[in-house]
């Protein structure tokens, strides 16, 4: 074009479209005044290296998943009386980390990554407390275990004053919940014992395809705001696993049941992600690196949902108590709303 502009928008200076002249590109994409001018362009030989990225994040996500029903509920027909014994759902922010390290060149890059989250909630309340009538007691597990390990080649490229990118690469993941509770009674002279419990695990290998960039707030910015966008099919197992025990013993007989059932398919695993956020970067004066301070609100989605175990046992004395363990597990899904707070150095 007349004014020096490629296609993308982009002059051979690498001015960000804002209405700068351009003050030069360094090897960090920067523009001379410590800050990146968010738009380095890969035809105008910007990069004169490859740039390293290495970064960290700690995200803060709540956790909203289709529980599986654990629970065991005896009936006291002489009080009359009903005990219910259940799992908690998780409704609170649980910190997950997420790991990366890439190389980009002045358009081609690659970049590997690790996210973690392990949430959980226990609880427990004593069979006998002295001075009290409880005479009931119980033990209630929901556990959470989610990881995905990708690779990504990425392509960047400049739209105006925003630096964009594509990827796509392999991709694992895997992610289990557990639930469990155990209770105990003594009702008149007869003692309870229950137990129930859901396991569910999805796991697989698949792509992952991903979409993001940023925009300097105004020419020459420190700041930056950001996006991520990465949607991610697997190819793998769905696995729902239950088990239930039920008993009764007094003075003259003893009741007892044990259940349990287990079923794996062949499934799908989808993994949505959405990062919105401010970015803030600096050139580092006793380093010859940049660093970044980023804080984003993100939303994920995870659907494994083939897959259905039920599971029901019991053990009672006619007229006196009944009780019922009961568990079921079929797919998982589960959604993660939360912000993320990360740091990191380029090179």
């Amino acid at each position: 074009m007349a004014d020096g502009r490629d296609w993308l928008g982009c002059d051979e200076l690498g001015c960000d479209g804002l209405g700068c002249t351009g003050l030069g590109c360094d090897k960090s994409g920067c523009d001379g005044s410590g800050c990146d001018d968010g738009c380095a362009v890969c035809s105008a030989g910007c990069l004169s290296g490859p740039i390293w990225d290495v970064g960290t994040e700690f995200t803060f996500l709540a956790p909203n998943m289709n529980d599986a029903e654990v629970r065991y509920d005896i009936n006291d027909y002489v009080a009359p009386v009903t005990h219910s014994f259940v799992v908690d759902h998780l409704d609170s922010l649980f910190a997950a980390p997420r790991f990366w390290v890439g190389v980009q060149g002045e358009c081609w890059g690659i970049v590997g990554r690790f996210w973690r989250m392990t949430a959980g909630h226990a609880g427990h309340n004593p069979f006998f407390v002295p001075g009290t009538g409880i005479r009931t007691g119980y033990d209630a597990d929901n556990l959470v275990d989610a990881y995905a390990i990708d690779l990504e080649v990425r392509r960047t490229f400049c739209f105006h004053a925003n630096k964009l990118y594509l990827g796509l690469g392999p991709r694992y993941a895997h992610f289990e919940q557990d639930q469990s509770v155990t209770a105990f009674a003594l009702v008149e002279d007869d003692i309870l014992t229950g137990t129930a419990r859901s396991n569910r695990h999805a796991y697989g290998t698949g792509l992952s395809l991903a979409f993001g960039g940023r925009r300097p707030l105004f020419c020459n910015s420190c700041a930056h705001l950001f996006f991520n966008m990465r949607a991610s099919i697997l190819w793998g197992c769905t696995h729902a696993e239950v088990q239930t025990s039920a008993s009764l013993v007094d003075p003259s007989a003893t009741a007892a049941s044990y259940n349990g059932a287990a079923v794996g398919v062949n499934d799908d695993l989808f993994i949505g992600e959405i990062q919105l956020g401010m970015e803030w970067d600096y050139q580092l004066k006793w380093l010859p690196a940049n660093a970044f301070f980023r804080v984003a609100a993100e939303y994920q989605y995870w659907d494994a949902s083939q897959g259905y175990a039920v599971s029901t046992s019991f053990a009672d004395e006619a007229g006196v108590v009944a009780s019922t363990a009961f568990a079921e597990a079929d797919g998982l899904r589960m959604n993660l709303i939360g912000f993320t707070i990360g740091t990191g150095l380029t090179w």
